[in-house]
């Protein structure tokens, strides 16, 4: 069952600091998987609340063939995150498929699931619809539903966010 193989697939990850946050590598089969947790400050209605923008590639690709990649490999990139997001405690989650990368279907299917099983059982108690802004299609997950201003906002830092090779 997908939900099952989600939950079940964990992987020993070792995370490391970057510039903007946190990259924790891990391996399944002969593919290597990297998950960014970049944080960013965001400013709704004066008061500045945490983003956390999420991403992932494998074997050093943005990219995704559109079938996509295996439950257990996707279960290994959401078990590897959610420790390190509880840790964090951020305001908003951040998705992104960034349209540089060619089609982002895989990765906003990939990303729907994440932002669903994020949301269940945790604070985050509002989702956002999917999104376009200039550089690709983003929906968040929020501790709460921002002002419709609000929600300009995470569109302008989801197009200021800096896109990674």
């Amino acid at each position: 069952m997908l939900l099952n193989e989600i939950f079940d697939s964990k992987f020993p990850t070792t995370w490391k600091t970057t510039l903007n946050g946190f990259k924790g590598t891990f391996s399944v089969d002969e593919d290597v998987f990297q998950v960014y947790l970049d944080e960013y400050d965001l400013k709704i209605d004066g008061k500045v609340y945490s983003l956390i923008d999420f991403g992932f590639t494998k074997n050093d690709s943005w990219k995704l063939q559109p079938e996509g990649i295996p439950f257990k490999s996707l279960g290994g990139v959401f078990n590897a995150a959610i420790p390190k997001i509880n840790m964090l405690k951020p305001d908003f989650v951040l998705f992104g498929a960034q349209n540089r990368n060619g089609d982002v279907t895989s990765r906003v299917k990939a990303y729907q699931t994440f932002a669903r099983l994020l949301a269940k059982g945790s604070s985050y108690h509002y989702e956002s619809d999917w999104f376009n802004t200039k550089n690709g299609t983003y929906k968040y997950v929020g501790k709460f539903k921002p002002t419709e201003q609000g929600m300009k906002d995470i569109a302008s830092t989801a197009d200021a966010v800096p896109f990674k090779d």
